[in-house]
């Protein structure tokens, strides 16, 4: 698994953090700026891993692997479902 370093914003100390989590992150930013009460969950998900924006940012993470928009809208799907990322979801901006 692929570490980037992360610089703390509170104290400037970097970090090496998994490639995984700051995609996660990502998502969920992505996530928030399209979220609308008046849509179903899945259609949101679907809307969000068929732009080109979240394949882009996609690709900067993982160059070497496919992009399969089955597979992404499953996984984002359960990511914003799951309670254990309830915390995470409301975090980021």
């Amino acid at each position: 698994m692929k570490k980037l370093n992360h610089i703390c914003p509170t104290c400037g100390i970097k970090t090496p953090v998994h490639v995984r989590t700051l995609w996660k992150k990502e998502r969920f930013k992505m996530f928030n700026k399209v979220k609308n009460e008046d849509s179903k969950l899945i259609d949101i998900v679907r809307k969000l891993c068929k732009s080109s924006t979240y394949k882009d940012k996609f690709l900067k993470y993982y160059d070497e692997s496919k992009f399969n928009l089955n597979k992404e809208i499953k996984n984002l799907y359960l990511l914003v479902t799951d309670k254990r990322q309830k915390k995470d979801l409301n975090e980021v901006e």
